[in-house]
């Protein structure tokens, strides 16, 4: 077996060892309590919990059931940010048979491996990936959604393009009962149809699949109505009628006015604060370092490197193959400046609860043009050496040492102090249910409906 048939693996268990030995022993501040509670005893989370979280929290705790319930539901998170870069590597490697540079598979696999191994490492993403939360199920979606997109994108085979959109349309329906964080991704289904798919449009069959696929990825909101019969002992959603399921679809409980409707009213100013310190700081926390932490002494300028490769990457696709870079751009451009416009956050909101990891799918999305640089850079360098010989060799080995070193190895050492939770242990002894509203504590902690002491 060749070294490729190995390097998803070896990329899928450094990732998981590093983000387990990093994890909570417990659990985590906010709804990690909730998310483990809920998941041994098969709870009800409030509207716009990830149902499917808890599902599969469930048949973690079961599997793993000789560690802690939160720790077996946090391998969810593990194993999701792990699968998650694999798909990364499978996409780049597709980016990379479509760039005008001719090199060795071993170029194209090493460069889309260090990338993809940075993934795991950046700030907001393993900050989320060592603990009981959400989010990061639905960063696996973006790498599956993602991964079929790119393929769909430069396709010339018509059937396997439609079982693609077909494949990705039932995900995003699932993404929808799993925190919606891939519904940005709704207006790149529109451009996908109009282009790749434009001869399946009058297609009764397909239009046919791509309802029937949706709703069976929406059907699991059927677990509320059903579950909510026997009365769990968290039940935070009341959906024990089909109209109460609906509220808790709508959301209609927290009782604010349509996204949609506010969209030209703006909560705060659009650039000042909604897009400069509410997406472009996040931004700079995963690919500029975060308060300024960087390996080798703490030289920060060392933490600029993957938004320099980014940037490479960015202006050579955008030179040599157009192609690529719409398809990046686009999708790049719902997952953060589009999304910070529909949020529509008002001012002071970072002071309630920072929102980085709603746009941890852009971050997954730039790292695409981070793994074009680096491959640009390889390419370039190995050009130097006309014969393939001993030095081109060395060089070659040099250059995978140099881009370890300044991809996850500086974003390991980077990040490590900030986000390591091993230290941190929350005893879970007592677990109290405390009935939706009845808490006296501020609403945010409420709404957890679990108190851990």
């Amino acid at each position: 077996m060749s070294l490729k048939k190995y390097t998803p693996i070896l990329l899928f268990l450094i990732s998981f060892i590093i983000l387990l030995h990093t994890s909570y022993p417990s659990i985590g501040w906010w709804d990690s309590g909730f998310y483990a509670a809920a998941s041994k005893d098969l709870g009800i989370p409030s509207p716009g919990g990830s149902i499917l979280f808890i599902l599969l929290g469930k048949i973690f705790s079961l599997l793993f059931f000789f560690i802690s319930t939160a720790k077996a539901v946090t391998l969810v998170s593990i194993f999701s940010t792990s699968i998650a870069a694999v798909f990364l590597y499978h996409a780049l490697l597709m980016i990379f048979r479509n760039l005008p540079i001719e090199a060795e598979e071993m170029v194209k696999v090493l460069a889309a491996l260090l990338t993809a191994l940075t993934l795991p490492f950046i700030y907001s993403v393993w900050i989320q990936s060592n603990v009981t939360r959400v989010y990061i199920l639905g960063l696996l979606f973006t790498g599956i959604i993602l991964f079929c997109t790119v393929k769909i994108w430069f396709s010339q085979d018509e059937s396997q393009k439609v079982r693609l959109f077909l494949l990705i349309v039932f995900l995003m329906g699932i993404d929808y009962t799993a925190h919606r964080l891939n519904s940005p991704f709704l207006p790149m289904i529109l451009i996908l149809l109009m282009f790749p798919l434009r001869k399946h449009l009058l297609s009764f069959k397909f239009w046919a699949c791509i309802i029937v696929l949706y709703l069976m990825g929406q059907s699991l909101h059927l677990y509320l109505l059903f579950r909510a019969q026997v009365h769990p002992p968290l039940d935070d959603g009341y959906t024990d009628t089909i109209s109460k399921l609906i509220t808790w679809i709508t959301m209609e409980q927290y009782g604010q006015e349509s996204n949609l409707i506010l969209l030209f009213k703006r909560r705060a100013p659009l650039w000042n604060y909604q897009i400069k310190y509410m997406y472009l700081r996040y931004f700079g926390w995963n690919f500029l370092g975060k308060d300024g932490l960087a390996t080798f002494y703490h030289l920060s300028y060392l933490s600029i490197i993957p938004f320099i490769l980014g940037c490479i990457g960015f202006t050579y696709s955008l030179l040599k193959r157009t192609r690529v870079w719409t398809l990046i751009f686009l999708i790049f451009l719902f997952y953060s400046i589009i999304l910070v416009f529909y949020l529509n956050v008002e001012q002071g909101f970072h002071n309630i609860r920072e929102i980085d990891r709603l746009f941890i799918p852009s971050y997954f999305i730039f790292l695409m043009w981070g793994g074009i640089g680096l491959y640009f850079l390889y390419n370039l360098t190995l050009k130097l050496f006309k014969v393939d010989n001993l030095a081109k060799r060395i060089a070659l080995i040099s250059l995978v040492v140099i881009g370890f070193v300044l991809l996850p190895l500086n974003q390991i050492v980077s990040n490590l102090t900030v986000v390591n939770r091993m230290p941190f242990f929350s005893p879970m002894a007592i677990m109290i249910p405390i009935p939706f509203g009845t808490c006296n504590m501020p609403k945010t902690l409420g709404e957890m409906s679990v108190l851990s002491i």
